[in-house]
C-alpha cells in the first residue's frame, strides 16, 4: 500500500493501482487464514479499509472499517478507525503522520 501511495504521488497511477490491488489480495489471503478476535485480524481489516479507500471504493471501505471498529477494544485504535471512516481518499493519500494513533 505504501509503495502504491508513493507511485500515485509521483504521478504513476497505473503502478499505484497495481500495488493497491496486490496489497488487497495479500490482505484477503491473510484474513482468510486468521480469525476474528486475533489482533492481526483487526489490523488486517484496518489496512483493507485503507486500501479500499485508495482504490476509490469508499462504501466497501466503510463497511470493512465498521466491522473492525465493532471488534476493537483499544480506545486509541477505535479513535483511529473512526477517523479513517471519515477520511477522503485525498486525505489518506497525502497524510504524513497519524499523531492520534501513535
Amino acid at each position: 500500500m505504501t509503495l502504491g501511495k508513493y507511485y500515485e504521488i509521483e504521478g504513476d497511477t497505473i503502478s499505484a493501482y497495481s500495488c493497491y490491488n496486490r496489497a488487497l489480495s495479500d490482505i484477503d489471503k491473510d484474513l482468510s487464514s486468521s480469525k476474528p478476535g486475533d489482533n492481526k485480524y483487526e489490523l488486517d481489516l484496518m489496512e483493507k479499509g485503507q486500501v479500499l479507500i485508495l482504490l476509490n471504493k469508499p462504501d466497501i471501505a466503510h463497511r470493512v472499517l465498521k466491522e473492525a471498529l465493532g471488534k476493537e477494544s483499544i480506545e486509541v485504535v477505535k479513535r483511529y478507525l473512526n477517523r479513517l471512516m471519515n477520511m477522503s481518499r485525498h486525505e489518506l493519500l497525502y497524510e504524513k503522520a497519524v499523531p492520534e494513533f501513535i
